[in-house]
């Protein structure tokens, strides 16, 4: 099975452990809330795959004071095999909400 690669802002950041030791661990310590709102999920099952697409915003306040605002987007790929789901690929984005 191929390696597992882990992508954030445009590059590569290795593997899981190292995404987790320089990148993602340092920032989960900086959070002190972060709620989800607003999700749509759509999955399309195709034999053993399912393909899914999810949108949703989401607010993140930090230590600091800062409050981070965002719409996001998601789509993953499945496969069942067995007996589990299993993420073969997924993605997600976001950018700043967007006055109506």
């Amino acid at each position: 099975m191929p390696r597992t690669r882990w992508f954030e802002n445009g590059k590569a950041e290795g593997t899981f452990a190292q995404y987790m030791e320089h990148h993602l661990g340092p920032e989960l310590g900086e959070i002190t809330e972060f709620t989800f709102t607003n999700p749509t999920v759509n999955v399309r099952m195709v034999g053993h795959v399912a393909f899914g697409h999810e949108t949703y915003r989401y607010r993140i306040a930090l230590t600091d004071g800062r409050v981070i605002e965002r719409d996001g987007v998601a789509t993953s790929v499945l496969t069942h095999k067995d007996g589990a789901w299993k993420i073969v690929q997924y993605h997600s984005s976001s950018r700043a909400p967007r006055p109506n």
